[in-house]
């Protein structure tokens, strides 16, 4: 449930903040950011259950989340920074902004509380998109030049992560076995 909410309302906020006039966004990212915390506090000391999800059946792919271990302690330190980012940033950074910072913590949430590989695979590439607008956006233009060689260098490490990813997915099934997913 509590899972549930640390992904949805950064989503949830980062659609409402978009829509929002530019001065209204910052309450609203800030709101989504408060949210986001009583959500990791429900998640630490209330329920600790998780999403597990039958996706994509036929490969063995399940949506499987869940909020245990390290993983606890790294949703609770990305809310935070997400929060204190959220409340450190100038009003004029605009709608665009909390847009892709609230992506951003959909994103890293998601990353962290990733039990299937494939599903972590996949907030890692969705993690790329606002990282690239943020670094390109509000960096300067060395920051946009950083930025095309962050994107390069991340695309080329995802090729790779993604072969590693087929490879577990197809050599235990060639030796009898399902997918090490």
């Amino acid at each position: 449930m509590f899972l549930v909410w640390l992904l949805a309302v950064p989503l949830a906020g980062a659609i409402a903040s978009l829509a929002a006039s530019p001065k209204a966004a910052k309450a609203i990212a800030a709101i989504t950011s408060i949210v986001a915390l009583i959500g990791y506090a429900g998640l630490l000391f209330i329920n600790r259950g998780g999403i597990d999800w039958n996706w994509i059946a036929p490969w063995g792919i399940r949506f499987h989340l869940a909020g245990d271990g390290l993983a606890l302690f790294l949703l609770g330190l990305s809310t935070v920074v997400f929060a204190v980012a959220v409340f450190s940033s100038d009003r004029e950074s605009g709608r665009a902004y909390y847009f892709w910072l609230l992506v951003l913590e959909f994103s890293v949430v998601g990353l962290f509380a990733a039990v299937d590989l494939f599903v972590f695979y996949v907030f890692w590439e969705v993690l790329l998109i606002p990282v690239f607008f943020l670094l390109t956006g509000w960096s300067g233009e060395k920051g946009k030049k950083a930025a095309m060689k962050w994107l390069v260098m991340n695309l080329v490490g995802s090729f790779f992560m993604l072969v590693g990813v087929i490879a577990l997915a197809v050599i235990p099934q060639q030796h009898g076995g399902g997918p090490a997913f």
